[in-house]
């Protein structure tokens, strides 16, 4: 993948992990062009990774978003406890890998516009990053128990077609 990672530090310093950052970044490209015909992944891809955590999942201590095929954004709490560990755990690549499969979907696709698209492009994402990196998926995937799972599903089923939900 061409890939070109940006490190934002006017809010915070993220010196500290440069190195590791730029190194688990060209792994993940590298295991990307592995597996993925070049033709979907060829288009170049600006990582933006900053100190920001304000926009992190406090337990992961990080946070992604692509919202076009060009720019992903990951932001970064190195001050929280977990985040040494959830780094040197491959947190941050499956975290890239999840976004980087949304920018080959805006490249090729698209997100989606619907409640069902986008639970489709986010399950396509997780199952992508958890076969690039063999870790488990994310808590997310798997964030309800069995009462509540039926009326999810119930509420999720009448507004499958809507493209106003609330994601």
């Amino acid at each position: 993948m061409n890939l070109t990672l940006h490190l934002l530090e006017a809010e915070g310093s993220l010196s500290a992990w440069r190195d590791t950052l730029r190194l688990q970044t060209i792994d993940i490209g590298r295991r990307i062009a592995a597996r993925v015909p070049a033709d979907l992944c060829r288009h170049p891809v600006d990582i933006l990774v900053q100190n920001f955590p304000e926009g992190t999942v406090p337990e992961m201590a990080m946070g992604g978003s692509c919202f076009r095929r060009g720019l992903v954004t990951i932001s970064l709490a190195p001050d929280n406890p977990a985040f040494e560990a959830h780094v040197a755990g491959g947190v941050f690549q499956q975290m890239l890998a999840h976004e980087l499969h949304h920018a080959m979907r805006w490249n090729a696709c698209g997100y989606g516009e619907t409640l069902g698209e986008a639970i489709a492009s986010e399950g396509l994402a997780d199952a992508f990053a958890e076969m690039l990196t063999g870790l488990a998926p994310p808590p997310w995937t798997a964030a309800l128990d069995h009462e509540q799972l039926p009326g999810t599903l119930a509420q999720a089923n009448t507004e499958l077609e809507n493209p106003y939900y609330d994601h």
